[in-house]
């Protein structure tokens, strides 16, 4: 296998593992935190906006994870999902968009039969 996709496969593996701590935490510290408002409308904006959004992230995550893994055993199919969360990342500036870039300029012509 290629270094760099290699590299991509872990780098992905490590965004998806920081995005699936990141709202786990952030789900488990607002449902904590949902008796201190109680009584306002800050409940229901949370579960109108917050779980669905948070569901998406997860499984982003984990689509991302399961790819990324799929990449280091060689799992060329994985490559479409690479790089459709990688057209996501391009929008997460700072850390998402030079990880989305590598991850583009990695796997240009990585064709289907390439096996190395």
């Amino acid at each position: 296998m290629n270094k760099h996709l290699l590299a991509v496969a872990w780098l992905h593996v490590m965004v998806s593992a920081f995005v699936i701590i990141c709202v786990s935490v952030i789900w488990i510290a607002s449902a904590g935190l949902s008796s201190t408002f109680e009584g306002t409308f800050i409940p229901g904006l949370v579960a109108m906006f917050g779980k669905p959004l948070a569901t998406l992230l997860l499984t982003l995550a984990a689509v991302e994870l399961i790819s990324a893994v799929a990449l280091t055993r060689a799992g060329l199919w994985s490559r479409y999902p690479l790089r459709f969360i990688s057209f996501l990342l391009l929008f997460a500036f700072a850390t998402g968009t030079p990880v989305a870039i590598y991850t583009f300029w990695a796997m240009r012509g990585l064709a289907s039969n390439d096996r190395s």
